[in-house]
């Protein structure tokens, strides 16, 4: 029997639905679910038997528009991982049908998740098809504004990494507030110099945003999932897009891309002023 007609069948077919939950952006995870009345071994994985509930759908389906809702616990590993703790970068989600009776296994459904919505004792999870995560991407635009439309580092800015990073290691971790991180140098930088960039952990590249830096603390957007002290990191320099920073700081006047002489306000609307 091949898989579509197991798919189809109605005393035939033995499916069993497979749900990866993979965890990007450094020190990657993975939780396997399946909502089988038991646990499942099947391509090297183990898949826990969970009440998972999940909306209709077709296995064409994965290029069309629409998405996949997964309704699931409060309570499972990958919830708390998600929710509770610190969130990952992101989340991708593949489906996949697996039919006993044939032996075989398709994938019918992958994405990054959109959305964790909480509803009461279960959590509803979006994974919009591929088609729709694709037209969704946000197209690049230049805006008229006296901030840079460049991002720092990129292509049209052009500082280089190695000029703007300090390679250090992580000298403790606040107790309290694990945002709050402690590297053994900066060489002396004045404050807030780092403010706007990003530490990596060069290890596994996951890296987190620094919104304030005093001497060598760092305050970061969210706690690394995983970080210890002596880990080797790698602290990069920010930028606040504004032309005298672009100037003085990183003496890229040259690749400035934003208009900082713009008036304040319409000429057309206010007129000139006196």
């Amino acid at each position: 029997m091949t898989f579509a007609a197991s798919e189809m069948s109605v005393h035939s077919g033995k499916p069993r639905r497979l749900y990866d939950f993979i965890l990007l952006g450094g020190d990657q995870a993975a939780y396997y679910y399946t909502d089988y009345r038991a646990d499942l071994s099947v391509l090297g994985n183990s898949y826990v038997s969970a009440p998972i509930l999940r909306s209709p759908y077709l296995a064409s389906d994965i290029e069309s528009p629409g998405a996949m809702s997964i309704t699931m616990p409060y309570s499972l590993a990958v919830v708390a991982e998600v929710i509770v703790k610190q969130p990952p970068r992101s989340v991708f989600v593949e489906v996949r049908e697996y039919h006993t009776d044939i032996g075989d296994v398709q994938k019918v459904w992958e994405g990054p998740v959109h959305a964790f919505v909480v509803r009461g004792r279960d959590v509803e999870v979006i994974i919009p098809s591929a088609l729709i995560d694709a037209l969704e991407s946000e197209i690049p635009s230049v805006k008229n504004q006296t901030m840079c439309n460049n991002v720092l580092l990129d292509d049209r800015c052009q500082v280089v990494r190695a000029n703007v990073t300090k390679s250090t290691t992580v000298a403790s971790i606040d107790g309290t507030d694990a945002r709050l991180v402690t590297v053994t140098t900066l060489d002396g930088a004045a404050d807030q110099v780092y403010r706007g960039g990003e530490i990596e952990r060069t290890s596994d590249g996951e890296r987190r945003l620094i919104v304030d830096q005093t001497g060598t603390v760092l305050t970061l957007v969210r706690a690394f999932r995983n970080l210890s002290v002596s880990n080797a990191v790698d602290v990069t320099q920010g930028c606040d897009h504004l032309v005298g920073t672009c100037e003085t700081k990183h003496d890229n006047l040259v690749n400035f891309r934003g208009m900082p002489y713009i008036p304040a306000e319409n000429l057309f609307r206010f007129g000139v002023p006196r």
